[in-house]
């Protein structure tokens, strides 16, 4: 479905009719004060709508590890910290190991080569198999 063209003279209306929109209407991006659609979207806005789900998760999970004799928070914030390290580290060596493979792979042309081939002959069969589907 195409979209109206933009434009500057759009009715308040039109431009926000104009925006794509996601989930519960939420916009995908944000008209500026020209009119027109801006495409990027702030760091803060992004850690905006992970917070709900971080919170959620710690309240959803970590309880079940807090005994129930002894005081509730410094448990709870104990074991936040546990797993924000363990995280850390888990993060830190993925790092590491894709380091170490990048490094691997670039070093052997013959390695490159088949990887490349291997790439290929996988979007010639997703090509091929989107060829034959059936509608």
């Amino acid at each position: 479905m195409a979209l109206p063209r933009r434009s500057p003279h759009n009715t308040k209306h039109e431009r926000r009719a104009l925006t794509p929109r996601i989930g519960h209407g939420k916009r995908l991006v944000a008209p500026t004060s020209d009119g027109f659609v801006s495409q990027r979207t702030s760091r803060l806005e992004a850690q905006e709508e992970a917070w709900p789900k971080f919170t959620l998760f710690f309240l959803a999970f970590l309880p079940q590890f807090v005994a129930a004799d002894e005081a509730a928070l410094p448990q709870m914030l104990e074991l936040s910290v546990l797993f924000m390290l363990m995280t850390f580290a888990v993060f830190t060596l993925y790092g590491a190991s894709a380091a170490t493979a990048r490094q691997q792979v670039i070093t052997r042309p013959s390695v490159l080569i088949w990887l490349r081939r291997g790439f290929a002959a996988g979007f010639l069969a997703l090509a091929a198999r989107l060829v034959f589907t059936e509608r």
